[in-house]
């Protein structure tokens, strides 16, 4: 996952709300991350579930890991024509010429 995240970093070429975006949304990740693996093991004693609880919480967060690098895979990569795919920055000349945000267009759209 360090990769994918890096490589979204190294696409954004310094381009700081973008990458303050990414670091928000990966916090997010994670703390959805944890509660979900507490919602499906819910009881604080987690002696109740046997030996195997360390094997399925394993298990489920490798799965849930897997589907995360697929979307930062995504996001890094783009789609050429999707025009709802993820908009990284440097996806942005991915986009039909004119569905692109202009300088001064983007400069209009951040007052």
């Amino acid at each position: 996952m360090a990769s994918s995240l890096n490589g979204l970093v190294a696409k954004a070429q310094g381009k700081t709300a973008a990458i303050d975006a990414r670091m928000e949304a990966q916090s997010a990740w994670v703390k959805y991350r944890d509660s979900q693996l507490r919602a499906e093991w819910p009881n604080p004693d987690v002696g109740q579930y046997d030996t195997v609880y360390p094997m399925c919480v394993l298990i489920e967060r490798t799965r849930l890991t897997k589907t995360r690098v697929a979307e930062l895979q995504s996001m890094i990569k783009g789609s050429e024509g999707d025009v709802c795919g993820p908009q990284w920055p440097s996806n942005l000349a991915m986009l039909p010429s004119c569905l692109r945000i202009t300088r001064l267009e983007e400069t209009w759209l951040k007052r």
